[in-house]
């Protein structure tokens, strides 16, 4: 998902030098000769030194390898803090999360070639339940999952447990998570982890084998990667576990270990060494002999889908990415207490691997694969690429400002909300040649450098540049404006439903809290004005509970909202959402009593007014939780 080169020269794009700005892509580049060990152990130590302090990570193993050969391998800091123990690059494992996916897809290559897959059939003919036929002869593929283009929603409740007796079997967890089809399959990306263990459950049934020993068997075991598992928790022998951390320097705690119910899309344990080996494997001819085909590698390096040619791709195993203008291929991870980052560069057959014991790394992955690109891989004469292709953009246009959604999102559940609020995109104005690109929390200067398509501004951080080049286009069948950022091919981004717009919400809100809040006010104010008639009392104090049982439920599920919803949905948490419901008919019924007390030719002048405002506060708060699945428990995963 990274791309990067350093210090876009916005001058040069103002300039109108735009014919060197976007250097053609299918240019040969210069392919460096064999590293120096010495001079890379000492500068990339260096590199990886300063990040780890610059955002306080307490460990990390690193391996560089080019052609058949480890150039550099090394760990640096603590394994445990509290031990203390160091980081072995031989013997330390991390969890390296989403670096899985790779070996999935190499399975399902290896079935493909013993004749047991057919990556073009329906999925349907290989599993034992059933995905919906949504969209009728459009069937989803293993094609699909692999370049997660399968187009299903995102769902992640109920995906771990805290504990290894939870776990539920593999088969279980996909029955219950099954999300809904959201999209034509092939249409566009959205990254799917339960697409990735839908996958390996196919290989688990087509080779009548456990996902984690048919890995063992026939991937880990070939390759030499000894200290390699999918096992939870990892044990191999002679190997220990990286403890993982959260937080930020003085607040740096241990996190518990997740036990993964959807364990293939990202529950792999690994060390520097193992990663080492399998990208001396991934870059020699012959590397992969024992446990591929050259046609299946060539799959796994060679891009099989894009959702615009100018932007990052998938092949059938890895995520493309640019960096110093030179392609590579690979994938990051990211799990409690952990991150990692994989690339590999099959032209100069240089690979890179970092993994760090904190899930709080800012931008330390991509500030030292960027360093290391600009140091060992030399970038054209004519300032580096950000694109993938020097194709016209197709239907660009400027009507690019305002709030995005990803592809990358859920609709049926709590979840909905999660995705705009944590991956959305903004896109602000700032002058004619100038955009402010907000994206998971940093907002970051875009220079215009031909119609749609903007980059980032000289200086910009690793972390922004590695985003690439924002392209704005029409979308061909909705004439809607689609933004893509040409580092990112596993999801792209498109305007919300007006019904779902977050800066119409955020007003909504304060509004409909507003009317609820003067309702219990006035309630109060009632109860001291209703002591001598039983029925206005009671009207004043369901008024009243009914409001307040409303403006309670957003404190209440804001603080569900974490990454604990993971573990799923708890007792505690389905009561809480049946305080709005229940607050809504405390409110009806207050309007019943108020009405008898009026026929009883009783004065409910403040008990009227509490409730004029209470039923307009809390229509409009019910309609938000409507469109959010937040209403009753519908909403909530069993």
């Amino acid at each position: 998902m990274h791309t990067a080169p350093r210090n876009l020269i916005s001058s040069i794009v103002l300039a109108g030098v735009l014919g060197t700005l976007f250097a053609l892509p299918g240019t040969a580049q210069e392919v460096p000769g064999p590293l120096d060990s010495e001079d890379v152990s000492a500068f990339v130590s260096r590199e990886v030194q300063a990040a780890m302090a610059a955002n306080h990570i307490p460990g990390a193993a690193v391996s560089i390898t080019q052609g058949d050969r480890i150039v550099f391998l090394e760990g640096f800091g603590y394994a445990d803090i509290a031990a203390p123990a160091g980081v072995d690059p031989d013997r330390t494992m991390f969890r390296v999360a989403s670096v899985s996916k790779p070996f999935v897809w190499m399975s399902v290559l290896q079935l493909r070639e013993e004749g047991l897959l057919d990556i073009d059939r329906d999925i349907n003919e290989y599993l034992d339940f059933v995905i919906d036929d949504t969209f009728p002869g459009e069937p989803v593929t293993l094609r699909h999952l692999m370049t997660h283009t399968a187009g299903f929603e995102d769902v992640n409740i109920g995906a771990s447990t805290r504990s290894a007796a939870e776990r539920e079997p593999l088969s279980d967890t996909l029955r219950r998570m099954k999300p809904r089809r959201v999209a034509l399959p092939g249409l566009r990306t959205a990254y799917s982890n339960y697409g990735t263990a839908l996958a390996a459950y196919i290989v688990e049934r087509a080779a009548d084998a456990p996902f984690p020993e048919h890995l063992e068997t026939k991937i880990f075991s070939p390759l030499g990667m000894t200290r390699t598992t999918m096992r939870q928790p990892p044990y191999t022998e002679g190997a220990h576990l990286a403890v993982g951390y959260s937080g930020d320097g003085d607040t740096l705690s241990p996190v518990a270990f997740e036990h993964m119910n959807l364990y293939p899309n990202g529950a792999l344990s690994t060390t520097a060494s193992d990663m080492a080996r399998f990208a001396i494997a991934q870059m020699t001819d012959g590397g992969l002999a024992l446990v591929l085909s050259p046609e299946s590698r060539a799959a796994m390096h060679q891009r099989h889908f894009g959702n615009l040619p100018q932007a990052a791709g998938l092949t059938l195993g890895f995520m493309q990415s640019r960096w110093n203008g030179h392609e590579a291929i690979g994938h990051d991870g990211d799990i409690a207490g952990y991150k990692t980052h994989f690339v590999m560069f099959p032209e100069s057959g240089i690979s890179l691997f970092i993994a760090f014991n904190s899930d709080q790394t800012g931008d330390a992955g991509a500030r030292i694969i960027d360093a290391v690109a600009h140091r060992y891989l030399p970038a054209r004469q004519a300032p580096a690429s950000l694109l993938f292709s020097d194709v016209p953009l197709q239907g660009a246009t400027e009507e690019l400002e305002g709030r995005f959604v990803p592809s990358r999102r859920n609709n049926s559940t709590i979840e909905k909300l999660f995705w705009p609020l944590s991956l959305g995109l903004t896109v602000e104005r700032k002058s004619k040649t100038e955009i402010d690109v907000g994206f998971v929390g940093q907002h970051n200067t875009f220079v215009r450098a031909a119609a749609g398509v903007y980059v980032p501004s000289e200086g910009a951080p690793a972390s922004a540049v590695a985003l690439g080049a924002l392209l704005a286009r029409k979308a061909p069948d909705t004439g809607k404006t689609e933004i893509f950022l040409s580092g990112i091919g596993s999801f792209m981004f498109e305007r919300p439903a007006p019904a779902e717009a977050l800066s119409r919400h955020g007003s909504l809100l304060v509004a409909s809290l507003g009317g609820l809040g003067l309702g219990a006010l006035l309630g109060i104010a009632g109860m001291f004005a209703s002591r001598h008639s039983r029925i206005k009392l009671l009207a004043c104090m369901l008024l009243t509970t009914g409001s307040a049982a409303m403006i309670a439920f957003v404190p209440l599920v804001v603080s569900y909202f974490t990454p604990a919803l993971v573990y799923g949905v708890s007792a505690e948490m389905r009561t809480v959402f049946l305080l709005p419901p229940i607050g809504a008919v405390m409110i009806f019924a207050s309007a019943v009593m108020c009405l008898i007390a009026l026929r009883q030719q009783q004065r409910a002048r403040i008990q009227l007014a509490g409730i004029a405002f209470a039923v307009a506060g809390g229509s409009v708060f019910l309609w938000q939780l409507h469109v959010w699945n937040m209403l009753g428990l519908g909403g909530l995963p069993s």
